[in-house]
């Protein structure tokens, strides 16, 4: 846009419009064509910039067309368009920034819309409950609570197992894993261990915050692994292994379900179908097998006594006979030896001899032998 002085040197020093000063010796300002076809190209140019056409019977059209700029705006212009609402601003933050916007006192402000997840314009509600919480509302939406460290969530707000106890879902498992380890062949390592502990009682013992047993894996590497079940307290300390080669090992006592009998850590056995210790029981069993030998071998000993141990003939007997013997039989229990058909040298008599049979046994000695029948 051009000033009068641009055009007529009869402008004042500040190239604008002057009166003139006879007695001064000033000049009035002359009023140019020049000067007001260049007003009225400026004027033109707002009404063109608004998209009006001049109209002659309207004197309101540069009025007009400077609201309709305000409202609609001209692209590109770098001006803002009221009905845009500051949608149009090239960098938001920076213009908060400038507003003294980007902080709510000390605090940088959080700013809504437009984040790397915004579904779109939304309106945030930030609201002090009568249950004495924080809540979000999004839109007529309510999102919930906040969480903080007066209003912690609880487990089942989280999905977590509560510290007080609770049950598992039945197809849940648990896992704790070792960090990983290297260990040369000789070193003992242990697996995290899952512990539970009666507080405050049980004495002194290896913990210091009462009776406790615990699970936990151990390897003696190069040797070997086994799960381990340890009792700590009340003045004992004890422990059950499973090994890897599916032994098992009890320091002390191992008990059946009704705790009637054990296995000791001796290796004995104790329970009703032994009546105490099977070490007894064998005992006794082996005692009485002892007596019924015993028994049996004097029983055998006895009828030995009776038995015949030797067989011998008695003393040599002589049966002088006649002429001739017609009929002659050896005495009970002895027999016929030999004879003599010499009897008294003749040739006509005949000698016998005969001897008694007789046996020995321990109980009776030597006896001579007598007839059946």
């Amino acid at each position: 846009m051009q000033k009068i002085g641009d055009i007529t040197d009869t402008a004042d020093g500040n190239g604008e419009f002057t009166d003139g000063n006879v007695a001064g010796n000033v000049q009035p300002t002359e009023l140019m064509a020049a000067w007001f076809n260049s007003v009225q190209r400026e004027i033109i140019a707002v009404l063109a910039a608004a998209g009006i056409a001049p109209d002659k019977t309207n004197d309101r059209q540069l009025s007009e067309a400077i609201q309709a700029i305000l409202s609609k705006g001209i692209s590109e212009s770098g001006y803002l368009i009221s009905q845009n609402n500051l949608s149009d601003l090239k960098d938001a933050s920076e213009a908060l920034g400038h507003l003294g916007l980007d902080s709510v006192g000390n605090w940088q402000s959080v700013q809504a819309n437009g984040g790397k997840h915004s579904s779109g314009n939304h309106h945030y509600y930030m609201d002090w409950g009568t249950d004495g919480k924080l809540h979000i509302t999004v839109d007529a939406t309510d999102v919930g609570e906040l969480f903080t460290t007066q209003n912690p969530p609880t487990a089942a707000q989280t999905g977590a197992y509560p510290k007080t106890g609770g049950n598992l879902d039945e197809d849940a498992s648990i896992s704790v894993i070792s960090n990983s380890k290297n260990p040369a062949t000789g070193t003992v390592i242990y697996s995290p261990m899952y512990r539970v502990v009666l507080k405050d009682r049980g004495g002194d013992q290896d913990f210091k915050d009462g009776a406790s047993g615990f699970m936990r894996l151990v390897e003696e590497v190069g040797t070997r692994a086994y799960l381990q079940l340890q009792w700590d307290g009340f003045g004992t300390v004890h422990e059950f292994r499973f090994d890897q080669n599916g032994n098992s090992q009890v320091y002390g006592k191992a008990y059946t379900g009704s705790g009637a009998s054990f296995l000791a850590e001796d290796g004995n056995v104790y329970g009703g179908a032994w009546g105490g210790y099977a070490t007894s029981w064998v005992l006794q069993q082996i005692n009485a097998l002892n007596v019924a030998i015993n028994n049996q071998l004097n029983s055998m000993n006895a009828d030995r006594n009776n038995c015949v141990r030797a067989t011998a003939r008695g003393g040599r007997q002589h049966k002088v006979g006649g002429d001739w013997i017609a009929d002659w039989e050896a005495p009970a229990g002895c027999f016929m030896t030999g004879m003599n058909t010499n009897e008294g040298g003749d040739g006509r008599k005949a000698g016998l001899y005969y001897r008694a049979l007789y046996y020995y046994t321990n109980a009776s000695g030597w006896v001579q032998a007598g007839d059946i029948a």
